[in-house]
């Protein structure tokens, strides 16, 4: 397979922070309004404090196998029925995660905006458009998201700081919503969240060295928890966390909720624009993924063949759910939270027998040196 090329830091720090902050776009407000009520803006802090030894995991398994990514890791320490064991279930798993966060985007875009069309036609050009994105690899991916991040960003921060003209304080009465003791569960309970951070399992060779990795896992991580919270704060400061489980798009409604006089209201579409950029570099780099974990698999010199192929599995499998809040149930009730653990598992098993080999070797190797002199 070509060599992958590498990506900068700050790249790489950016491309994390869109990744793993994008979900707060669409379902997420209603999940942690439903677990910290008028503290939901804490839970993110909290769970990235219990996600730093799974972010320690990942940067100890690069030092281990600097050019490999996951799913040929167990091929160098098992055998390849150790890579078909554990690459096929993972590219499956990245797709449909993918398609149910594609398929709660549609379904907000087609409620909100475009009622009268299709949701198959929504779809297409917007997966059209991740499949280029994906053929043409992360390289193509960072540097996108680079050159759109005023687009993005920018925008992001000037909706956000805007919805705090409308802030009511007594919203965020009791501080601590359920309880500490409630916060710090549900926290832990809600740690899948932050799965996004694998991708970095997946993108070893991509990255410089593994000072760049130590920067980007935590700082990056830590970015992203740090932002999702103050969006958090400027939704519950607007809205009472009772109302959120009742909205499909709660950050939606937080944009409608800007009103900044005559010459600067109705902020929905520059909302929506963002959205969808936010949402095609997504779906690109979940799509390459997918794809590069099954080419590694099956020793595939090649990814691009099956990005579109795979594309359309993506495709078809975003009309499994019967709706949004089918979609929503089963990404944050299953599929997060056993693809979190089952990933963390894997990778910490990995490096723990990384570790027992290495300290092995050298045994044996002064075993062999003293044989001689012994006779």
């Amino acid at each position: 397979m070509k060599k992958p090329g590498m990506l900068g830091t700050f790249e790489l720090f950016l491309l994390l922070w869109l990744y793993s902050t994008s979900t707060i776009l669409l379902a997420l407000p209603r999940i942690y309004a439903q677990d910290g009520q008028s503290a939901l803006w804490l839970l993110p802090i909290i769970s990235y404090l219990y996600l730093l030894p799974f972010i320690w995991v990942i940067i100890k398994l690069r030092d281990y196998f600097p050019d490999k990514i996951l799913v040929e890791i167990p091929v160098i320490l098992f055998g390849r029925w150790a890579g078909y064991l554990v690459g096929w279930p993972l590219a499956f798993y990245i797709l449909f995660v993918t398609a149910m966060a594609l398929r709660e985007f549609t379904d907000v875009v087609n409620y909100i905006i475009l009622p009268e069309t299709p949701s198959w036609a929504l779809l297409l050009p917007f997966l059209i458009a991740s499949a280029y994105g994906a053929y043409k690899g992360p390289e193509a991916i960072s540097r996108a998201n680079v050159i759109l991040l005023p687009l993005t960003l920018g925008a992001f921060i000037f909706l956000l700081f805007s919805s705090f003209t409308q802030a009511e304080l007594y919203f965020l009465a009791p501080i601590l919503g359920p309880g500490l003791d409630e916060l710090l569960i549900s926290a832990f309970l809600r740690l899948s969240v932050f799965i996004e951070v694998a991708i970095l399992m997946a993108l070893y060779p991509n990255i410089r060295s593994g000072k760049a990795l130590r920067f980007v896992a935590f700082y990056g991580m830590a970015f992203s928890a740090f932002f999702m919270a103050l969006v958090l704060l400027a939704y519950g400061l607007n809205f009472p966390f009772a109302n959120t489980q009742l909205i499909g798009s709660p950050l939606f409604q937080l944009v409608r909720n800007i009103n900044w006089g005559r010459f600067l209201q109705n902020l929905e579409s520059l909302f929506v624009f963002t959205t969808v950029l936010m949402m095609i570099i997504k779906i690109s780099l979940s799509l390459y993924i997918a794809v590069i974990t099954f080419a590694k698999t099956i020793e595939s010199p090649f990814y691009q063949p099956y990005v579109f192929p795979f594309a359309f599995i993506t495709y078809l499998y975003t009309f499994m759910p019967t709706d949004y809040l089918t979609a929503v149930k089963w990404e944050y009730e299953f599929l997060r939270p056993y693809g979190f653990i089952s990933l963390f598992i894997l990778a910490s098993f990995l490096l723990a027998v990384a570790a027992w080999r290495k300290k092995k070797r050298p045994r044996k190797k002064r075993s062999l040196k003293r044989e001689p002199t012994a006779l």
